[in-house]
């Protein structure tokens, strides 16, 4: 599943953390995640964590020419 489908039902307002082969990419509001990074390959999804003012959601991702 790409990342787009994966957070399609996600608020723009929570929060995304994206890593790829475990390095972070980074964490943002879904809002202000575009570009060709909603095309990677989702590899796997660690779950949401609710916070005081936020969902914060963890993605590993795969670009296609990593593993």
């Amino acid at each position: 599943m790409k990342l787009r489908e994966a957070i399609r039902d996600i608020s723009d307002d929570d929060w995304l953390a994206i890593s790829i082969r475990h390095s972070l990419i980074g964490k943002v509001p879904k809002k202000y995640v575009t570009g060709k990074i909603l095309d990677y390959k989702v590899i796997n999804y660690s779950g949401s964590k609710n916070t005081k003012d936020y969902v914060f959601y963890s993605f590993l991702v795969s670009d296609n020419h990593t593993s």
